[in-house]
């Protein structure tokens, strides 16, 4: 990834590890579509995708796989800034 999807990426990752949440990349084993960040913070996972603010949208993978890990109870977001930092350190009860 590189542009600006990679910086919105690089800063939710550097806020998130600053308050202390394990920041994961992972992939789906022969697939595509599994969110760009996974967050972790004590038992709780929260994945988020990044997209572009202009431009940006979400696959019909990334669409289904967000839809699979709802069902596990894992939220994902779609975000564009890092502004979303916000809303995932409240998901994970960071203090």
């Amino acid at each position: 990834m590189a542009g600006p999807e990679a910086d919105i990426q690089k800063a939710i990752v550097e806020r998130l590890q600053a308050a202390g949440v394990l920041v994961l990349f992972l992939q789906l084993a022969g697939g595509r579509g599994f969110p760009d960040i996974t967050a972790m913070w004590n038992g709780k996972i929260v994945c988020v995708e990044v997209k572009r603010l202009h431009g940006g949208r979400v696959s019909r993978h990334q669409y289904m796989i967000s839809e699979a890990l709802h069902e596990a109870g894992i939220t994902v977001y779609f975000a564009n800034s890092v502004d979303i930092c916000e809303l995932v350190l409240a998901d994970l009860e960071v203090k």
